[in-house]
């Protein structure tokens, strides 16, 4: 199962979902839907999710499970709403775990340059967790961009821009040429020898989105070494459904 990640603005925001007008768990309780919540995502109480989330900007949780949060719900004595109620949205949903796995060399590469470059970020505190956690904006005017080290000692600089909607746009260019100013949208080879783009979801989750045909430009000699490299995503999950 793949690991799934949640900010305190998360929970609030998947509590939303629960309670959006139409649902059938409109008129629950605001304190039980929390445990419903909270079950869902394999927490044994609410005060538990939140003790995780008091010592930590996010929590290791499970996927959101809808079967969890009914039987919560049908325990707080709630049987009839939670079977009208259809569960978490496909986006989130756990059936089959339908999210890619990273099989092939051109998305192994650019999953771990999004993830590098992603680290690199929140370690140089650019960005952080949350949906309006985009700091490098109260820094001067060349914020966004950022310089790092692949692992392999390969020099790199990061690019970041709000997508809007709590999402992150990454981008990140391998051996960069002196002084070069990235684009998020990329360059070709003119500005270094590897160029990598994707979004971070923050809203319902923490999560590099994935799937579909990765946004990556590599020379052919680094594509290997670039996909074989270790790391490690630094408290958010590296793969998640694409957020329309």
């Amino acid at each position: 199962m793949r690991p799934f990640f949640v900010t305190s603005a998360s929970v609030r925001h998947l509590k939303g979902l629960l309670a959006r007008p139409g649902s059938s768990l409109a008129t629950v309780p605001s304190s039980h839907l929390s445990e419903a919540l909270a079950a869902g995502l394999g927490c044994r109480t609410h005060a538990a999710l939140r003790a995780q989330l008091a010592t930590s900007p996010v929590a290791e949780v499970i996927v959101p499970d809808t079967a969890a949060c009914k039987r919560r719900l049908a325990e707080l004595g709630y049987s009839h709403a939670a079977a009208r109620w259809p569960g978490f949205p496909d986006m989130l949903a756990r059936r089959g775990d339908p999210i890619p796995t990273y099989k092939g060399t051109r998305v192994r590469a650019w999953r771990n340059m999004m993830i590098a470059g992603i680290n690199a970020a929140l370690a140089q505190r650019l960005v952080g967790y949350g949906p309006e956690d985009n700091w490098w904006c109260d820094h001067d005017d060349s914020a966004g961009q950022f310089d790092f080290e692949f692992p392999g000692g390969i020099p790199a600089r990061g690019c970041l821009s709000d997508a809007g909607f709590g999402e992150l746009r990454v981008s990140v260019l391998l051996y960069p040429k002196k002084d070069v100013r990235m684009s998020d949208t990329g360059s070709g080879f003119r500005d270094g020898s590897a160029f990598a783009s994707g979004w971070l979801e923050r809203n319902l989750g923490v999560w590099l989105q994935a799937g579909g045909r990765p946004m990556l430009e590599c020379r052919q000699h680094l594509l290997t070494p670039v996909a074989d490299a270790v790391v490690t995503p630094q408290g958010f999950g590296d793969r998640g459904r694409f957020m329309m």
